[in-house]
């Protein structure tokens, strides 16, 4: 029963409001194995302690998650989890995707990321969000799992995804609202990140994009933005920045929402001289 099945409720259950309750539970998974796709077969299981499913993360030829060992946790029979024990014995494990063989592990002690926890991988960094009561950025090396710097600040809301947001990398910075963090060292890069409507943001080499009533594209460096008047994205991420385009499928359709193109479009990058 780890399965979200009603993502709609009054105020504060909704899955884009609440900070507490059965929407914020981290759904956990037993095992992580791999299949060869060639012939069927599995080629490697792990069965150790309790995966975070949202940390697992692929980068550099490696795969990264954090894993609960709390024996409590683990003798439970719930596998969407808000226990605060879930947060104690909590290891990040790095393994060859491969064979499944285990590179490093190392314990932490991040603060509970109890409305939600995420693990990304940038310029050979690991980048470990938790959110609470606050936003908590945690760096480790991506070689050997070393703490490298810490930075947090308050949410800009509790509501539509504000408290909730996929960290964003662009270049040599992450991205969290309102807040950019240099990925080298942690030093605050710029505390005006646009804010936005519903849900979190799509990012690619050097641009973002997310809703703000419409489709927002945002350029860090001029601190510029561009916007498509009734193209309006999905309530969380349905806008995608990926192949040298921008995707933006239909999105809109039965939502309260009135007045939008309801349309899918597919933009291409505007050559100089065009």
């Amino acid at each position: 029963e780890a399965v979200f099945t009603n993502i709609f409720g009054g105020s504060g259950e909704a899955w884009a409001d609440a900070t507490k309750g059965p929407v914020t539970r981290k759904v956990l998974s037993d095992a992580l194995f791999a299949v060869d796709k060639a012939k069927g077969k599995r080629r490697w299981t792990r069965r150790k302690g309790l995966i975070i499913n949202p940390t697992l993360t692929v980068g550099g030829g490696t795969l990264y998650f954090l894993e609960c060992r709390n024996k409590k946790v683990m003798a439970g029979a719930a596998r969407a989890v808000e226990s605060p024990e879930l947060w104690k014995d909590l290891w990040l494990v790095a393994g060859d995707p491969s064979t499944g063989k285990q590179e490093w592990e190392r314990e932490i002690a991040p603060t509970a990321g109890s409305v939600v926890v995420y693990l990304s991988w940038a310029k050979d960094t690991l980048l470990l969000l938790c959110s609470g009561s606050k936003y908590h950025v945690y760096a480790y090396s991506a070689r050997d799992g070393e703490d490298l710097w810490h930075q947090s600040h308050g949410w800009p809301n509790t509501h539509h995804g504000r408290h909730m947001q996929h960290p964003a990398v662009v270049g040599e910075v992450v991205y969290v609202r309102p807040r950019g963090y240099k990925i080298a060292d942690g030093s605050i890069v710029t505390e005006s990140v646009p804010d936005g409507g519903c849900g979190t943001i799509s990012a690619c080499a050097n641009t973002m994009t997310f809703r703000a009533g419409n489709i927002r594209m945002w350029d860090p460096a001029s601190g510029k933005s561009s916007d498509w008047a009734r193209l309006r994205p999905g309530c969380w991420l349905s806008t995608i920045t990926a192949g040298g385009m921008l995707l933006a499928p239909e999105a809109g359709g039965g939502c309260s929402c009135a007045g939008w193109f309801e349309t899918s479009i597919g933009f291409l990058r505007k050559e100089e001289g065009q």
